[in-house]
C-alpha cells in the first residue's frame, strides 16, 4: 500500500516539474520575444559563401 502511493506521487512529483519547467521556458521565451528590439536577418549560407568569394559584384 504504501509502496504503491509512493510510486504514484513521485509520478506525480515528476509530471508536475516537467509542467513547471514547460510553463516557465514559454513564459521566458514569450517575454523575451515580446521585448525583443533586435532585428535578425537570416540568409542562406550559399548567398553568405559568394559574398565571401565576391561572387555577386
Amino acid at each position: 500500500m504504501l509502496n504503491g502511493f509512493l510510486a504514484v506521487s513521485t509520478l506525480a512529483s515528476i509530471w508536475f516539474s516537467l509542467l513547471a519547467s514547460l510553463v516557465t521556458l514559454y513564459s521566458a521565451t514569450h517575454f523575451w520575444l515580446k521585448h525583443s528590439k533586435t532585428v535578425i536577418s537570416i540568409t542562406p549560407l550559399t548567398v553568405l559563401a559568394a559574398l565571401n568569394t565576391n561572387e555577386l559584384t
